[in-house]
């Protein structure tokens, strides 16, 4: 086929596409009425570079992207400028699978930039990397939940230039409760930063230095 949508549209239930170069998506790509279709990237790249998003998984669909070379990354990202997200998952089940499949979403100096967005249905990786590239304070991350539900299981979540920072939130990252770290910055949400005065009382022993001078 020449282009990816075409296969997508001549694609059956239980069939795999198999990519063998790279291809720049500037329309769209649909995936509906396919209850389950393989999207093998055999080490190949997938640039969106499309306004609102690259692929789109639609209602009751299963998709499965996995990397038959192993040797080689498979990588699906979006380009561009202004918003852009890679994949949406608008209704399906989206599968991420294998230690070689990438997904990124990098945001530029005049919009935000997704790797999936879950909008509805379920979002599953095993294994694979999401990646989001933050520029110059705009918005970026690898997956974003903002409807149904998403599972990891093992991979990699690679977050460059704090893309899941966002103020407003009871956590800076709002990964915070995935990633077990959050970024102190003295702030707390209901009172605002803790205000304090500091006394030196010259009548409290330094314990440190104390036990210092007896060890010497």
């Amino acid at each position: 086929y020449q282009s990816l949508e075409a296969a997508v549209n001549a694609a059956k239930s239980h069939d795999t596409i198999k990519m063998y170069a790279n291809v720049d998506i500037k329309e769209k790509v649909a995936f509906n009425n396919i209850p389950l279709l393989t999207l093998d990237l055999n080490g190949c790249e997938i640039r969106a570079n499309c306004s609102d998003c690259g692929m789109e998984v639609g209602t009751d669909v299963t998709l499965e992207i996995t990397n038959s070379d192993q040797n080689v990354d498979g990588i699906i990202q979006n380009i561009g400028t202004g918003d852009r997200i890679a994949i949406i998952n608008n209704g399906g089940w989206l599968d991420v699978r294998g230690d070689h499949v990438k997904i990124i979403g990098r945001s530029t100096e005049k919009g935000s930039g997704f790797a999936i967005e879950n909008r509805k249905g379920s979002t599953y990786v095993f294994n694979g990397t999401l990646e989001g590239h933050e520029f110059n304070g705009t918005t970026a991350a690898g997956l974003w939940v903002s409807g149904g539900t998403a599972d990891l299981y093992g991979g990699t979540l690679i977050g460059v230039g704090q893309p899941t920072a966002a103020e407003g939130g009871d956590t800076f990252f709002r990964l915070a409760h995935v990633l077990g770290i959050d970024q102190d910055r003295g702030a707390r949400v209901c009172h605002g930063k803790w205000a304090f005065d500091v006394e030196n009382d010259p009548e409290i022993p330094v314990v440190a230095e104390a036990l210092g001078n007896e060890k010497d």
